[in-house]
C-alpha cells in the first residue's frame, strides 16, 4: 500500500493503524559491535533467491562474526539453499567465522538432500 505524502503520521485513516512498508525480505539481519545475526524467513524459495543475495553479501561485507539463526525456516528450495552455501563459503574465505544457531529441521534435511551440510558447516 503506497503512503500518502500528505499523511505525515503515517496511519491509514481508513484502518486506525500505522502503515509500515510491506517487507517481504527473505532474511532479518542485525549488527551489533562484534557480531551479525542473520534470521532466516519461514520459506526462502527461488523468487528469494536474488534478494537473499544481496542482503547476504551486505551483511558479509561489515561482518566480524555472523550467527545464522535458521530456527523458524519451515521451507527453503535448492536456489536459496545454494545462496546460503556460497555465503558460507564466502564467508569462510574471508576468514569471518559463522555459526549456526537453531538450524530447523526442514532446513538441515534440505541441506542433507542437496549434500550442502559440509559447505555450510551445519551439523546436526
Amino acid at each position: 500500500m503506497p503512503v500518502d505524502p500528505a499523511n505525515i503520521d503515517g496511519r491509514d485513516p481508513n484502518e486506525g493503524g500505522v502503515v509500515m512498508e510491506n517487507s517481504m525480505d527473505p532474511v532479518e539481519i542485525v549488527h551489533t559491535a562484534d557480531t551479525t545475526h542473520v534470521a532466516l524467513q519461514v520459506a526462502l524459495g527461488a523468487a528469494d533467491a536474488r534478494r537473499l543475495y544481496e542482503k547476504l553479501g551486505a551483511a558479509l561485507a561489515n561482518a566480524t562474526a555472523i550467527v545464522m539463526d535458521g530456527e523458524r525456516v519451515e521451507r527453503i528450495d535448492s536456489a536459496a539453499l545454494q545462496v546460503l552455501a556460497n555465503f558460507c563459503r564466502a564467508a569462510r574465505e574471508r576468514g569471518v567465522a559463522l555459526v549456526w544457531q537453531n538450524p530447523s529441521t526442514g532446513l538441515q534435511q534440505a541441506a542433507q538432500n542437496l549434500g550442502l551440510q559440509t559447505i555450510l558447516e551445519m551439523t546436526p
